[in-house]
């Protein structure tokens, strides 16, 4: 027996996919993504102001990373104290 007490080869095979996914791939597939639908809206200019702010607001973290700020103490510079390095030289690989 394998860890865990599995079975060796039971269930399913790693990286397949379930009916239900393959099914959302398929359906997904036919139209436009939830994004694209997003973007769409946000540039009709015909649309209401307010829904292409929505719009805008929704897909934002799909196209932009969010920005952060480090700061140290009292909005200083980053320090770092108690640090140290240790250079770890690897073993040569035996010869079996």
């Amino acid at each position: 027996m394998s860890r865990g007490g599995k079975r060796n080869g039971a269930g399913r095979p790693k990286g397949a996919k379930s009916q239900v996914t393959e099914e959302a791939i398929k359906r997904a597939g036919k139209g436009e993504t939830p994004l694209e639908y997003m973007l769409r809206i946000m540039r009709d200019e015909g649309a209401e102001t307010e829904r292409r702010d929505r719009m805008a607001v929704g897909a934002a973290p799909y196209m932009h990373a969010k920005a952060i700020e480090v700061t140290g103490e009292g909005g200083g510079p980053v320090t770092f104290a108690g640090l140290e390095r240790v250079i770890v030289k690897a073993n040569p690989p035996s010869d079996r």
